[in-house]
């Protein structure tokens, strides 16, 4: 367990790359569990060489974003958000005009 106190530093943790070579991400942060059955499971967090953040779940689960005030927003610069609806790689997501979607919604759009 590691317990920092109030103030006591600027930064609790840095963790490096996994070389001193170009083109390395972070070392990963492994995360551990046990499943219902009894089964270990583990995910990771980590930092691609390009800085993107990787959220990397157990083999076949999900990313679960809990937030009970229900104020989860999803950010990235314009053209840049990403969704791999089918496996094949990401694809930019894009949204349609006001109301493209019923009245009050628009609509998104990812290539097939």
């Amino acid at each position: 367990m590691l317990v920092t106190n109030d103030g006591a530093a600027q930064v609790a943790l840095d963790i490096g790359a996994t070389a001193r070579t170009p083109n390395a991400g972070s070392q990963p942060i492994n995360l551990r569990a046990i499943g219902p059955g009894g089964a270990g499971r583990a995910g990771l967090i980590q930092l691609s060489p390009l800085g993107d953040l990787v959220l990397a779940p157990h083999r076949g689960s999900g990313v679960n974003v809990v937030d009970t005030a229900g104020s989860v927003a999803l950010q990235a610069a314009a053209g840049l958000f990403k969704i791999n609806a089918d496996g094949s790689g990401a694809r930019p997501v894009t949204y349609g005009a006001p109301d493209s979607a019923g009245a009050g919604y628009r609509a998104l759009r990812v290539p097939n």
